[in-house]
Order: C-alpha cells, then sequence, then structure tokens
C-alpha cells in the first residue's frame, strides 16, 4: 500500500542483484510514480529485450534518471511507452548489438523537453534517428560522446535541429578523444597526442591510404608524415625506414601498435585466423622495431601497445590474448638486449576502449548481446577507455619523465586488471 503511493523513487542496486528485469518491472508498474532515478553496475539481463517496454504503455513517469548500461533499442522502446516523460537522463547509452534495429514510426511523446545522454558507441545515423521520432518537442539538449566524430559535423546538426527540434533553446554537446574512426584508434590518438606535446615529427604508418589521408587532415599539422605499408611486410617496413631515414636522418621514439582481433571458439580457430593474428600482431611488432634500430637513436624510447587481454581470460578471444603475451615477452627480453644503448622499452596495455575495433567485437555474432555492459561491470571505474587516455599514458613513457621507467607494464585498463 505504501509502494503503491510513491511519487518519488531513488534506487541504487547492488552490484550483484538477481533479476534487473523484476526490480524495473517493479518499480515502472508503481501507478503514482512520477520522479525514478535507478542506478546499477551489472549489465541489463539478456531477456530485457527492445520490447520490454511496452507493459508499461501507461506508465505515469514524468521524471526517469539512468545510471547504468542501457542500449539504444531500449531507449527507442522506453520513449515510446512513456508518453508522459518530461525529463530523461541517461549515463551509459550503448549501442544494441543489432545494427539495422529501427526506431518506431511514430511516437506519443507531447511532454519530453529535457534530454541528457552520455552516448557510448552510438554511431551519429542511429542517433539521427531518435532524435528524428521522439524529440520534437524538446527544449534542452545535452550529450556527451567519444566515438564517431559525424557528431562533430556542424552542418548536420543545423540540418537535425532546424527540422527536427524547431523548439530547442539550449545545445550542449562534448565530444572528447582523439582521433576515432576506422584504423583511427590508439595509434593516431598517439600521434595526435605527440604533435600536441611538440614532437619535431611523427610518422604514422597503415594499410589503407584514404584512412591515412583522413587521419593526417584529422591530426592537422604539416609535422606529421604517412606512409602506406602492412607491418607484417618487410619490403613496407624497409620503405617505411628509408623515408624516415630520408628526411630526418633519425628516430627518438618508437610506438608499435597495429594489431586485429578476429574472435572465434576454440573449436572454430583456423589457420588463417592464427597467422593473420601472428603475422601482425607478433611478427609485425617484431620487425617494426628490429627495422628501426640503425636509426632509433641511443637512450631512445620503444613502447609496445599490449592489452589487458594478456592477463585476462576472455571466451573466443585466445588468439588475439596469447599475441598480447607475446608483446609483453618482447619487452622483457628486449631491455636487456639493448640496455647497452640505454633504450628503454616498455609495454603499455590498454583495457576495452572505444575504437573501431572494440565495436567490431561487440558487435559480433559470437559475441553475447551483453558484451559491453558486461564488460563495464568488470571495470571498477565503471566505463570504457578513450584513445587519448592512453595516449597520455605513452607520452609519459615516450618522455624523460619516465626516464628511470623501463621494462615495465603500464596498464590503463579503469583496473580491470588488478582486481
Amino acid at each position: 500500500m505504501f509502494l503503491s503511493n510513491l511519487h518519488s523513487l531513488v534506487l541504487n542496486l547492488a552490484e550483484y542483484v538477481q533479476n534487473l528485469n523484476d526490480t524495473f518491472s517493479s518499480i515502472f508498474r508503481l501507478p503514482k510514480l512520477k520522479y525514478g532515478k535507478i542506478t546499477y553496475r551489472i549489465r541489463i539481463d539478456q531477456d530485457l529485450s527492445g520490447s520490454y517496454f511496452s507493459r508499461f504503455h501507461c506508465s505515469p513517469i514524468e521524471t526517469l534518471i539512468i545510471n547504468g548500461p542501457f542500449s539504444n533499442d531500449l531507449l527507442n522502446n522506453l520513449l515510446y511507452h512513456f508518453p508522459k516523460l518530461h525529463h530523461l537522463s541517461i549515463n551509459y547509452l550503448t549501442a544494441s548489438r543489432d545494427e539495422n534495429s529501427e526506431t518506431h514510426a511514430t511516437s506519443l511523446l507531447k511532454h519530453l523537453k529535457y534530454v541528457s545522454l552520455k552516448l557510448y558507441l552510438i554511431a551519429f545515423n542511429k542517433f539521427e534517428q531518435i532524435v528524428q521520432t521522439f524529440f520534437g518537442d524538446i527544449e534542452v539538449l545535452r550529450i556527451s560522446t567519444q566515438y564517431d566524430t559525424a557528431y562533430l559535423d556542424a552542418k548536420r546538426w543545423e540540418h537535425l535541429i532546424t527540422s527536427y527540434m524547431p523548439n530547442l533553446r539550449i545545445f550542449d554537446i562534448h565530444h572528447d578523444g582523439g582521433v576515432q574512426r576506422a584504423s583511427e584508434g590508439i595509434g593516431l590518438a598517439i600521434a595526435q597526442r605527440f604533435i600536441t606535446e611538440g614532437a619535431e615529427h611523427v610518422f604514422i604508418t597503415g594499410r589503407r591510404q584514404e584512412a591515412l589521408d583522413e587521419a593526417v587532415k584529422n591530426i592537422g599539422s604539416t609535422n606529421v608524415t604517412a606512409v602506406q605499408g602492412d607491418v607484417s611486410n618487410m619490403a613496407d617496413l624497409d620503405n617505411l625506414y628509408n623515408i624516415v631515414q630520408k628526411e630526418k636522418g633519425r628516430l627518438d621514439i618508437v610506438v608499435a601498435n597495429a594489431g586485429v582481433s578476429p574472435i572465434a571458439p576454440l573449436e572454430l580457430i583456423t589457420e588463417k585466423q592464427f597467422d593473420d593474428v601472428f603475422n601482425i600482431n607478433v611478427k609485425g611488432v617484431l620487425f617494426t622495431v628490429q627495422k628501426a634500430l640503425p636509426i632509433l637513436i641511443d637512450g631512445g624510447s620503444i613502447i609496445l601497445i599490449g592489452s589487458v587481454s594478456s592477463i585476462k581470460g576472455h571466451p573466443t578471444a585466445s588468439i588475439y590474448s596469447a599475441s598480447k603475451a607475446a608483446i609483453r615477452s618482447f619487452v622483457r627480453c628486449w631491455v636487456v638486449d639493448l640496455k647497452e644503448r640505454k633504450i628503454r622499452v616498455n609495454t603499455l596495455s590498454p583495457g576495452s576502449t572505444e575504437t573501431t575495433m572494440f565495436r567490431d567485437v561487440a558487435t559480433s555474432e559470437v559475441t553475447k548481446t551483453t558484451f559491453i555492459t558486461d564488460i563495464i561491470a568488470t571495470v571498477p571505474m565503471d566505463r570504457i577507455g578513450t584513445p587519448d587516455e592512453t595516449a597520455k599514458a605513452a607520452v609519459f613513457l615516450a618522455s624523460d619523465d619516465s626516464s628511470y621507467v623501463t621494462g615495465i607494464e603500464l596498464f590503463v585498463d579503469g583496473g580491470r586488471g588488478q582486481i
């Protein structure tokens, strides 16, 4: 009887609540509830699907604040079935696994005025669909995103606001992180950060010329040279270092970052998958460093990009994890090999980071639909990392600030590998 008269509810759920579905059901069925704030860390149960909110079509909730992982298909259905909603805030809106999911054609929303969303791995075109369907009457929109640089396209925003949000009075967007499009994750965030910190010149390499051209454009500096090549191809590496030697005559820092991460359960791993991963992630790293040595200055710094996966067991990720464990072993040995030249060698191991590679894994057919929220539940800092956070750590390992640091593995993983 007491709960049936409840108008406001603030609920901080235990980390290991048994059934989040039942908890949500109990809350949204309260007949007089106007204000709800729900905080949780764990993933939403697998059966909490896009159609879940259809049972609450007459919910009286006007203000809803969700502090926990929530997918965009759930948002779509929540907005459709909560017609009295006035204020909505979600602090961890993630991409649904179904990239082809559509928003409803019509909406009964007439009162929604304030929306605040922190977006994770939501492509801008998916966000546009939500805006076009549900945000016609909103007056305040605040969003934070770290994934798709299309969110920085002023012309697309002008069209979206003019055409679909005519009543918008306050608009605030925060886009964090460096270069993050396809083949532009951690490696090019490091390049961007080196330029920002005053590096004399940065050379970047990759297999796709169009991606390299876009990266150079986005970095926006004349002190960047892009050289197309495959790090597992010895001729391409020779060409890269010939260009470096011709243009600058030396290297001070080497960052070996190239990597691929196909996923497959043990019984389905193919010889090609194994060869592809070890050719790039292991062979490519070895010869990237070896062929740099003639022009790398004594006292220079070598940084190998590892992964928290080297010390964590992940289903379907055994090849990738093994390749990153090899990187850690390289560092231990090369510290000794290169000590006479006083070259420091370190491993920089990110945790799950918002890159295209991470998104591809998250949306793979062999990955659980709750992959992202499952990962978040294991991270003490309750979120995925950004490429720029790893890049800042790379700057430290490259600089004189780490002059007495060699042979280590520095984790940038939100604490995931340490518990």
